[in-house]
């Protein structure tokens, strides 16, 4: 909801990827495909290709997929990854320089509100509410090893918040040699 949210705010290009074990890494880089109309291949963008990619269960897809996220990251794009805590651990692993932000919402009992809410017509969803409410606070007992924390008790803050986070990366130095570069030759 924040990276879609963002994305509206902003007017940039949004993908979502959910990464299941058949996703090919040329799905995430693009790929050519001969078109036999021309005559000629064409390139076809991947999911990667857009300004937020949101990648849920990146540590479903297979390692070569896995690394062709990492090869698109390391390009300076900004690429949001809503994972839970195993694919978090992972990608910093593979990719030290990754920002984690972990999300919390502003309380437990208002988590399950918003779990219940969002199902309510669901009776199998309604059931698996509890299920997730415990996985949650699993997932918060490895908040230390995230960069930062937003509490979602105002979308609209938390989406600035998260902003703000994204634009500090992206005036890194490493991330913007080629404008220094220009700025001292010219």
């Amino acid at each position: 909801t924040m990276v879609a949210a963002i994305s509206r705010a902003a007017g940039l290009d949004f993908r979502r990827a959910q990464f299941t074990p058949d996703v090919m890494a040329s799905d995430i880089t693009g790929f050519n495909m001969y078109n036999r109309a021309t005559d000629k291949f064409e390139f076809k963008n991947g999911l990667a290709m857009c300004n937020l990619l949101l990648a849920d269960e990146i540590n479903r897809a297979s390692p070569k997929t896995q690394s062709a996220l990492l090869e698109a990251m390391e390009e300076g794009k900004s690429t949001l990854l809503e994972i839970e805590v195993n694919g978090a651990a992972k990608a910093k692993k593979s990719y030290p320089e990754a920002v984690l932000v972990f999300v919390l919402p502003p309380s437990m009992s208002e988590l399950k509100r918003r779990l219940g809410a969002r199902d309510a017509d669901n009776p199998v969803a309604l059931a698996q509410v509890d299920k997730r409410m415990e996985r949650a606070l699993e997932e918060i007992e490895h908040i230390d090893e995230y960069d930062y924390v937003i509490v979602n008790d105002n979308l609209n803050e938390a989406i600035v918040k998260l902003n703000e986070i994204v634009n500090a990366g992206n005036m890194r130095v490493k991330n913007n040699k080629e404008i220094i570069e220009k700025i001292k030759n010219s």
